[in-house]
């Protein structure tokens, strides 16, 4: 890396998009010498001191490695230089909760709506009267939504269902750029960098509660200079 400039305010055009800041680096040229250099980063909840106020793990498993390389194809004339960077995040956040409906409410019966100090009345969408009781014979139950509620558990006495979602994350990033310098006074230069970024969130075997978003991001971009 030969510079950097943050910035968090008065965003150029080419960065405005970006709301809490922009970090943006210069690599340097290859030289007449090889030069490389690796690394690896680990992080595991394995390693870490438990919380006195976290009840269970977040089972966090990340590993983030790579490597940069540089050096002469002609010395004094061509140059290259490129790097590599891949991250694996394996982590199953802190619980989350949906409200789901009662064993009662399952069978048709929302009588106890009647005890409200506001009572709802379950109309019969077929007259428009109130089914009796608020008692909805099984009958008239739909067959899919049968079928939907074998996959959403029983609340908690609270009424909500508790899961926990495990999230992989696989980004990766190249950069490669290549100087070409007929003399002393010019020097001409490309670079191409690419990063991918999925982020891929699982589902909780026979909860649909636990069916989310999956995330991936993709960008390159191209620098030819002289």
């Amino acid at each position: 890396m030969e510079e950097f400039s943050v910035q968090t305010s008065n965003m150029t055009a080419e960065v405005g998009k970006s709301s809490s800041g922009a970090i943006n680096v210069v690599t340097k040229s290859g030289t007449n010498d090889y030069h490389g250099s690796g690394f690896w980063f680990v992080r595991n909840s394995a390693l870490n001191a438990s919380s006195f106020f976290l009840h269970q793990s977040d089972n966090l498993k990340r590993n983030q490695t790579g490597g940069t390389f540089g050096g002469p194809i002609l010395k004094n004339k061509l140059f290259v230089f490129g790097g590599v960077q891949r991250t694996w995040v394996r982590t199953i956040p802190t619980e989350s909760r949906t409200l789901t409906m009662i064993p009662t409410h399952r069978n048709g019966d929302f009588s106890d709506l009647l005890k409200l100090s506001k009572p709802v009345v379950i109309l019969d969408p077929a007259n428009g009267q109130p089914f009796a009781g608020n008692l909805i014979p099984s009958a008239r139950f739909s067959p899919a939504s049968q079928n939907l509620l074998k996959d959403s558990p029983l609340p908690d006495p609270d009424g909500f269902t508790r899961y926990r979602i495990p999230t992989l994350e696989d980004p990766k990033e190249y950069v490669i750029r290549v100087d070409f310098r007929p003399n002393t006074k010019h020097n001409f230069l490309t670079r191409y960098l690419q990063n991918s970024d999925p982020t891929i969130a699982g589902i909780v075997p026979n909860n649909l509660h636990s069916v989310t978003n999956t995330q991936s991001s993709f960008s390159k971009n191209a620098t030819v200079g002289c």
